[in-house]
């Protein structure tokens, strides 16, 4: 298949000490920010993230709707210089910097616009990511900017074991009936129990990370046969104790069992990579062949929330 696919890069976790620098040749000057943010690396915990690289970015994501447009703009030629085909930018923090109704709707027409490269590529589209803990909270927003067509998915993100998605299941069904994509991040630092809770209440199209669902050979056979794509993100994973090696992410077993998944990066910015690292690497550690590496980017490519949804009737 041409091209690199992208499902799973959070906004907020793509500004990098390099994207502030470039950042400055507009007018601001981030300099001081960039060698602050220096010395936040490497992250390897998430209290080590919060504590460093968020707290070395605490005033430079103010005004948050600019900064997010920023670092969109930024990510997407990022994504060009790789040769990316398809992209897909969860965008978070928004709900609360930008007033409801007309202000947010156009707020996210004109990310679109940002988003669209004059050279064609890559397609970015606009997935909204929400704490779990905020759905039911902001869900008639979420089903406002689904309906008039400016956000192709929702991501629920936050931490699965202190919030169910049991307990969010009227708000899911309410997004569901918009028609855009479902990802429910679980099975990261929660086991087959988090897995099963998102498939079973959530019934998404995507899982962020579905790690833990490999402790349970049934639950593997489960999402295969629902045809649930695996998004995988293998540095993160590793920097913060998801996998003790990169040899132990699924990657064979998920090839062996027939589950649909995508290599990602989750936050370049904070982990240091890049989607082409993230492809190589696992190229290498697992001894992926061609034709292997062209079915995982095709398979990626089949669960993106964009224009290929509706083209496969899903």
């Amino acid at each position: 298949m041409e091209g690199k696919v992208e499902l799973h890069c959070h906004s907020d976790g793509v500004v990098d000490p390099a994207m502030l620098r470039d950042l400055s040749r507009g007018g601001e000057n981030f300099e001081a920010t960039a060698k602050e943010l220096e010395n936040a690396y490497p992250v390897t915990s998430l209290e080590r993230w919060s504590e460093t690289y968020e707290g070395a970015l605490r005033g430079f994501w103010r005004p948050t709707a600019e900064r997010t447009k920023l670092v969109a703009r930024a990510q997407r030629e990022r994504w060009r210089e790789q040769e990316v085909r398809y992209a897909e930018l969860f965008v978070s923090r928004i709900l609360g910097a930008v007033p409801e109704g007309e202000p947010l709707r156009e707020w996210f027409r004109a990310l679109a616009q940002d988003l669209s490269s004059p050279a064609g590529y890559p397609e970015v589209s606009i997935v909204l990511c929400v704490s779990r803990s905020k759905v039911t909270q902001h869900v008639q927003r979420i089903v406002d900017l689904a309906r008039a067509g400016l956000i192709a998915g929702v991501a629920l993100a936050g931490d699965e074991r202190a919030c169910l998605i049991r307990d969010l299941q009227a708000a899911l069904e309410r997004i569901r009936a918009t028609g855009i994509g479902i990802e429910i991040h679980a099975g990261e630092v929660g086991g087959p129990e988090s897995v099963r809770d998102a498939l079973d209440y959530g019934r998404p199209d995507r899982l962020g990370h579905g790690i833990g669902a490999f402790e349970d050979r049934g639950l593997v056979e489960r999402i295969a046969r629902e045809q649930v794509h695996l998004e995988f993100c293998p540095t993160s994973n590793l920097r913060l104790g998801v996998i003790p090696a990169i040899q132990e992410l699924p990657v064979k077993l998920a090839l062996d069992a027939g589950v649909s998944f995508s290599i990602n990066t989750d936050d370049p910015g904070v982990f240091q990579c890049s989607l082409t690292s993230e492809l190589n690497l696992v190229r290498e550690a697992f001894g992926l062949s061609e034709s292997d590496m062209d079915r995982v980017l095709l398979n990626s490519f089949r669960a993106g929330f964009g224009p290929q949804r509706a083209h496969q009737g899903r």
